[in-house]
């Protein structure tokens, strides 16, 4: 009996390890197209409170910069940047850290975003202890 056992655990690790060593490159998510599908969803979320608080050209763009900083160490297997918004050390070595400023979103976003956001994440926490 114990041998059996043994043996399941061993064909079940086994099939889990080749499972996760099978992704191929097509299945992996760019940091790009990760920052990309993090400000459509966040544009999505504030289209759906007032379709006039619709993300501009402008913020589009520093969104997608702000999240790209976010998430590229992750996945790069990089140094995070700093809480600040600097980059981490080593991250950038030609550029001098005081040259480069990371917006983040409060800087980004208006007020009337930010509160729509706000909303939204209360909405959904009610929503959530609602089916708990």
């Amino acid at each position: 009996m114990k041998k059996l056992f043994t043996l399941v655990a061993l064909c079940l690790s086994v099939a889990t390890f080749s499972f996760a060593q099978n992704q191929t490159k097509a299945e992996r998510i760019t940091p790009s197209e990760r920052a990309e599908q993090s400000v459509d969803r966040l544009n999505e979320t504030l289209v759906a409170q007032n379709e006039e608080l619709k993300l501009t050209d402008q913020q589009r763009k520093e969104l997608k910069q702000y999240y790209l900083t976010k998430y590229a160490p992750k996945l790069l297997g990089q140094p995070a940047p700093a809480k600040d918004g600097q980059p981490a050390a080593g991250q950038l070595p030609k550029a001098k850290k005081s040259d480069i400023k990371i917006k983040n979103l409060y800087e980004i976003l208006t007020r009337e975003q930010l509160s729509a956001l706000h909303e939204a994440k209360k909405e959904k926490g009610a929503k959530a202890k609602a089916k708990n």
